[in-house]
């Protein structure tokens, strides 16, 4: 888990409007946790539009050379304090990183939803679930 501080908490700031698009991203990487179960991480480490996320990339390279959930966590929390990022991107890069942590610890596709929603605020958490659910 990533310890939250003032600093980390104030580039998660972002709009209602933004948070909206969090739903259909956490989608996609729900799609990301059924291929890494069926299909295994090397079927995604080379695909196009991995490679446009870039932490999400770097860390399926992690976990796919076997870095344990621990490292795996130290290294991206890294990452993330270093980035230049703030608001919405600082929050999908965050949505990320809560993801890869997941797929590394093998939690399964309720609890690695679980783990997302929450990204999208209070607000906001329940409908995402329940329309992510259907």
């Amino acid at each position: 888990m990533i310890f939250w501080n003032a600093e980390l908490a104030r580039r998660l700031a972002c709009s209602k409007r933004e948070k909206s698009h969090l739903g259909s991203i956490i989608k996609e990487l729900l799609e990301i946790h059924d291929t890494v179960r069926t299909e295994g991480i090397k079927s995604l480490t080379d695909s196009a539009s991995i490679k446009e996320k870039p932490i999400l990339s770097y860390g399926l390279r992690l976990i796919e050379e076997g870095v344990s959930g621990e490292t795996l966590e130290e290294i991206l929390a890294i990452y993330l304090i270093a980035s230049p990022w703030s608001g919405f991107d600082f929050l999908l890069q965050c949505l990320h990183t809560e993801a890869l942590l997941s797929l590394a610890a093998g939690d399964s596709k309720d609890m690695y939803l679980r783990k997302l929603v929450p990204y999208c605020g209070v607000e906001s958490a329940a409908d995402v679930l329940g329309a992510l659910e259907l």
